[in-house]
Formats: structure tokens, C-alpha cells, sequence
């Protein structure tokens, strides 16, 4: 039986610990399987980005050509993990070998892998977030000295300033600095706020700790990134009369059950009527032939105009959420979302005919980030459209 390796065993977090979920592992006997129209898109988009991925990781060296090759390491590696979701349906083998087939091995994997442990990411603190390691994997650990936990703490109080409520207690970086959560269950909610104040902090773990005092504490390892080293720190949380409220809660609940464990049962003796009511058999589902397909197959030219048109189309999508600031910019945007719209719409070509790669090496080409409008979007529906009822309906309809 051949030894199988999954990227997650084998790899551990190379790309974003996704990279390629199906076993590396050759097949025992060559089959062959058709792959569905839907499909076979996705798979050729998937062996591409694959591809690439691989060979910016061997292009990298030192701290300059990883720094260098981010942008383009970082876009493929979302597009990839966007194409996984088609990946899954697909059989383990026929991944394999299409990947194979362009270079991309365990071989390979396994080599670029080691490569990057070794020389610590070359220092690059993004190279290793993006490929799914901790900061630990790219920067040297730092010693967390009383001035590190002042400054650190200092720069928590001034964030989080007005932003917690009736919480009290803090900064949380020891026991006897824990943010006291109260009796409010709901107050769980600020241990959030509190760890987004530390933005690039990286949980490590967390815990329950008892202690012989009586204190109840959730209490927070993680990673703090600082000046070049990482530090690995912890943040209290005392939680004493919410865990207290739990527990009491549980055990009522169990001494309910088990008080109607000793209730009598009704023994039900109509068995001809239990038997009426049991479920008919269920039997093979019958699969109807699907007919064939009529879909237009466009040529490589109309798909190469195709990919153009819609790279313009975005780059306008862009300046306009790029404009939207208030509630006049908001209303005047969305008649130019509505006539982008049409534009699309008038695009000969169908877009599930589009290689979503040949799509991001045109925005590179362009200088466009791919997954920019995804932050606009993000930020538009913070500010709900800004007050915009006509910028809404002219996002939710394109």
C-alpha cells in the first residue's frame, strides 16, 4: 500500500495550511475520469494557481524577493482557497495527476517547505502569515520584561478607553492586572474588543484557571510581534461569578433530568400500530440522463477581449467605491454601480468561460488589487451605504 501525504501532515501550513488537501500520493493503477464541464474550469484554474504559487516560493531568498513577491504570493494563495470549494468535488486522483502533470509534487512541496523553516521565512513576518505559520516561524523570540509589559499596557488603557463599558480591572497582561468581567454573561463579548486592541496579536491558546483563592480566570496566550522579535504573552480575563452562574445553572439542569429519568415510562402495547407508523423502506433513487450540453463554447480570442472588459469594468467599480465617503457621494454612486451593471451585462462572452487566472494576471498587469472591492464593500456596509437607500438597492442588485 503506498504511504499517502497530506499538505496539512506532510507541509504543515504551507499557503495558508490549504495549499492542496488531497493526499500526494500517486495512484496505484492509471484511470481515467472525465471531469464535468462545471469543473474542469475550476481544476485548470486550481493546477494554474498551484503553479504559480509554487514557483514565487522558489524565487524567494533573502527578506528583499519575499517582500517583493507578497502582492502576487498573497492574491493567489485567496484565489486559491476560493477554488478549493470546486476542488472537494473532485476525485483525489484526478487532482493529483493534473498537478503532476505540470510539476507540482510532494517532491516539490516537501523541498520549498524546508526551505522556508529553515531560513526562518528570511525574516519575513507576512511570508510566514500568508502561508499560515505563526510569527514564531519568522522572527526570533524576545524576553517579556516589566518595561514591555508597561508600554504594552499603557498603549491597551489608551486604546480601549471608552470602548468597554462597566468592565473594569486591566490592562489583563497578569493575573493581577485581569479585566474583571462581572456577573454578566454578556460580558464575554469584551474579551473581543480587548484582543482586537492588540491587532497583530496571534492566539496561541486558552484556558481555564482555578485558583486556590477562589478567582476563576480566562486566561489568553498569544504572540505579540514587536520591533523585529516576537513575544509570547497572556491576557487575564476574571470570570469568576459568570462561570459560577454556569455551573449552578448546570446542575439544576442535570438533578431535572435526572428526577425525570425515575419517572414511569407508558409502555405502549398496540404494536400493529407502532408498526403502521414506522417509515416506508426507502428505495434506490432513480437518476434521469442529463441531456446535452448547449452551452456556446467561445473562442480564446472573444475570452481574452472578455477578460479585458471585465478587468475595466472593475477598475471603474473601484474608483466609484473609492469615491464613496457621505451621503451625497453615496447617492451619486449608485447611478454609476447601476450603469456598470449594464455594461456587464452586455458582455458577450459568459463568465464561468473566464479563467479566474487570466483575470488576476490582467488586474496585476493594471495594478489593480483583485480582492479590493471586497474591503470597500466591507467598509460601505459598516457605514450602512451611508444612509443611502439608492446606493443599497444598487449594490444588492449587482
Amino acid at each position: 500500500m503506498p504511504k499517502c501525504y497530506t499538505l496539512r501532515m506532510k507541509i504543515q501550513h504551507l499557503a495558508a495550511a490549504a495549499l492542496f488537501t488531497a493526499p500526494l500520493c500517486p495512484a496505484t493503477e492509471s484511470t481515467t475520469v472525465t471531469v464535468s464541464e462545471d469543473l474542469q474550469p475550476v481544476l485548470d484554474d486550481y493546477v494554474r494557481v498551484m503553479k504559480s504559487i509554487c514557483e514565487l516560493i522558489e524565487g524567494i531568498h533573502d527578506k528583499e524577493s519575499a517582500d517583493a513577491a507578497m502582492p502576487k504570493l498573497s492574491s493567489r494563495i485567496r484565489l486559491m482557497q476560493e477554488l478549493l470549494f470546486g476542488i472537494h468535488y473532485l476525485p483525489e486522483e484526478v487532482t493529483v495527476q493534473a498537478l503532476a502533470a505540470v510539476g507540482v509534487t510532494e517532491d516539490l512541496l516537501e523541498k520549498s517547505n524546508q526551505q522556508l523553516i529553515q531560513n526562518k521565512f528570511y525574516g519575513s513576518l507576512e511570508l510566514a502569515r500568508v502561508l499560515g505559520f505563526p510569527a514564531m516561524a519568522a522572527l526570533e523570540p524576545g524576553e517579556v520584561t516589566p518595561e514591555l509589559l508597561q508600554t504594552v499596557g499603557a498603549e491597551l488603557m489608551a486604546a480601549l478607553q471608552g470602548k468597554l463599558g462597566n468592565i473594569g480591572g486591566g490592562p489583563g497582561l497578569t493575573e493581577q492586572t485581569a479585566w474583571k468581567l462581572g456577573k454578566d454573561e454578556e460580558n464575554l463579548e469584551y474579551i473581543r474588543t480587548v484582543m482586537s486592541a492588540l491587532p497583530d496579536a496571534e492566539k496561541e491558546d486558552q484556558t481555564l484557571v482555578r485558583t486556590e483563592e477562589g478567582p476563576i480566570y480566562g486566561r489568553m496566550t498569544y504572540l505579540l510581534p514587536r520591533d523585529g522579535k516576537v513575544y509570547r504573552m497572556q491576557m487575564w480575563f476574571e470570570i469568576t461569578d459568570i462561570i459560577l452562574a454556569q455551573e449552578a445553572e448546570e446542575a439544576a439542569a442535570q438533578a431535572q433530568a435526572e428526577e425525570e429519568e425515575k419517572m414511569p415510562v407508558r409502555v405502549i402495547h398496540d404494536l400493529e400500530t407502532v408498526q403502521e407508523n414506522e417509515p416506508e423502506e426507502l428505495t434506490e433513487p432513480q437518476y434521469m440522463p442529463l441531456p446535452e450540453s448547449s452551452v456556446r463554447i467561445y473562442t480564446a480570442e472573444e475570452k481574452a477581449a472578455a477578460v479585458k472588459q471585465f478587468v475595466q469594468l472593475f477598475k471603474e467599480s473601484v474608483e466609484v467605491a473609492n469615491s464613496i465617503t457621505d451621503r451625497a457621494s453615496a447617492d451619486a454612486a449608485a447611478l454609476k454601480i447601476d450603469n456598470i451593471g449594464k455594461k456587464a451585462e452586455q458582455i458577450q462572452v459568459d463568465r464561468t468561460q473566464i479563467s479566474e487566472m487570466d483575470i488576476l494576471e490582467e488586474m496585476e498587469r493594471n495594478n489593480i488589487d483583485m480582492f479590493i472591492m471586497q474591503k470597500h464593500i466591507e467598509r460601505i456596509r459598516e457605514a450602512n451605504f451611508y444612509g443611502s437607500e439608492a446606493l443599497k438597492r444598487a449594490m444588492m442588485n449587482n
